[in-house]
């Protein structure tokens, strides 16, 4: 019965042994976690890393009026440009729109079809598969950096002669 106590004894203390050594193991690793984590959440509090570059360009529209390609963006001029292509069935006149975001205020949209084309008419008619540039002109400025522009258009299909309304994104960062 000694024997078995003894043996008991031993396996228990060898087993308290390892656990405390696998404590030790995981609370010193999550520390070390925890210090690289608070390094790298300062490091982007404080600006040292750009999150702004991980955050990819996008132009998205519905069916009816898609974008083409990213918008341009541009912080100097407080302009954004994009294009879109009519792949409605018919002939639409963009009648206007508007737009929301944080960092473009009072907003006006502009339209030009054709290349080269400045942005000046506030209604402009599309044929089927016809391009048009849009102008988002931004009257009361446009914030350098990071841009996420929430954009309604508004247009006429000449075939029912109703007012259509496609709402669209816009997410990039501005080119200056």
């Amino acid at each position: 019965m000694l024997r078995k106590l003894q043996k008991y004894l031993t396996f228990e203390l060898l087993k308290s042994r390892r656990s405390q050594a696998a404590v030790e193991f995981l609370i010193t690793y999550g520390w070390a976690i925890i210090v690289v984590l608070a390094t790298i959440g300062a490091m982007a509090y404080f600006g040292v890393l750009d999150m702004s570059s991980f955050m990819p360009s996008r132009c998205t529209f519905p069916v009816a009026v898609t974008c083409i390609d990213d918008a341009s963006i541009n912080a100097d001029t407080d302009q954004i440009l994009f294009i879109v292509q009519n792949s409605y069935h018919a002939q639409i006149n963009l009648t206007g729109g508007s737009v929301t975001s944080d960092e473009c205020s009072n907003a006006q949209l502009l339209f030009c079809s054709g290349p080269p084309c400045t942005p000046t008419n506030p209604n402009i008619q599309l044929l089927n598969n016809e391009q048009a540039t849009v102008a988002i002109n931004c009257q009361g400025g446009l914030t350098s950096g990071r841009l996420s522009a929430d954009v309604m258009i508004n247009y006429l299909d000449s075939q029912t002669n109703l007012v259509l309304r496609t709402p669209g994104q816009i997410r990039g960062t501005s080119i200056n």
